[in-house]
Order: C-alpha cells, then structure tokens, then sequence
C-alpha cells in the first residue's frame, strides 16, 4: 500500500522539473522571507514614523503601482521575451528589501515599496513562464504545486521572526529578518 501511494505520488509530480523547479524552488526562499517580516511589517513601520493613515496610503501606493505595470509588463513579456525582465525585476524586487532593512524613517521604506511594485513589472513574464512550463493536462496539479509547496517554507517564518523581534527588538529583529 506505501509503495503504490510513493509510486503514484512520483508519478502525479514527475513534471516538475526545469523552469517550474526552479520557480518553485525560487518560490520556497520568497515566501519564506516574505513571511518572516509580514507579521511585524506594519509594527516596524509605525515604529518609523508612519501614522495609521500613512501606513494605509503607503498600501495603497503598492497597489496602484502593482496594477499600473501589469499590462506594460505582459507587452514587455511578449514582445521581448520573459526571460531578462524576470531576472533584472528579481533582482530589483530583492534588492528593495534593503530601503525596509536599513530605513531610518518610513520614507526609505515607502521607497522599498514603490520599487518592490515597480519591479513586479515582471510577473505577467512570470505567470506565463509557469503556464509554459507544465503540460496542459497538468495544469491544475502544476498551479496547485506551485502555490502550496513554497508555502510549507513559510510556515516556520512567523515564529523565527517572532523569536527575533522578542530577542533583539521591534527594529532590530525586522532588520535581521
């Protein structure tokens, strides 16, 4: 009974390689990290400056500028190609992580914010990469995968990231996490 429900487990995944590994893999480091400061992220910002209606515009700021680049970014994907965008706007959305780390005041983090939503140019490229990389008769298991693999990483993150801000610090503890 074990070795049919391995063998069939193998089987119903067997088309996870290639781009979709490595997304998936790509997938599991993001929402770890993402997870680690989510839970203390509006505490950190108040603790910056932000006032109730700031931290609300700030939201909004993100939002807009996610939805603003979204059809630039499927012209861009399909016009030139989804590779180079998903690399440069990767490297881009990683490295507004450092305006959060070392802000001083929460205007370094707004400016995180608009070059994290500015740089997520790149997920119709991303989107469409995923959809490429799983056969069409697999479509509904690779999106599942997709979604909830990366999240069994995140799990963890909360506590680490409570551990943190218990140990060091509201500010501190953000800024290593």
């Amino acid at each position: 009974m074990e070795n049919g429900f391995i063998s069939r487990l193998k089987y119903e995944f067997t088309f996870m390689r290639g781009n979709l590994l490595v997304l998936i893999l790509s997938f599991m480091f993001f929402r770890f990290s993402g997870s680690l400061v989510y839970p203390f992220e509006s505490l950190y910002i108040r603790e910056l400056g932000a006032s109730p209606f700031v931290l609300g515009l700030m939201s909004s700021v993100g939002s807009a500028l996610q939805a603003l680049v979204r059809i630039p970014g499927a012209f861009i994907a399909d016009r030139y190609g989804k590779r180079t965008i998903i690399i440069a706007m990767t490297y881009g959305a990683a490295l507004s992580s450092l305006f959060y780390a070392f802000a001083q005041d929460w205007r370094f983090v707004l400016m995180g914010i608009i070059i994290l939503n500015l740089c997520y140019i790149y997920q119709p490229a991303l989107q469409a990469i995923e959809a490429d990389s799983m056969p069409p008769e697999r479509r509904g298991m690779g999106y599942a995968a997709i979604n909830v693999i990366p999240m069994i990483s995140a799990i963890v993150s909360p506590v680490i990231a409570g551990f943190l801000v218990e140990k060091y610090g509201l500010v501190s503890g953000m800024r290593m996490a």
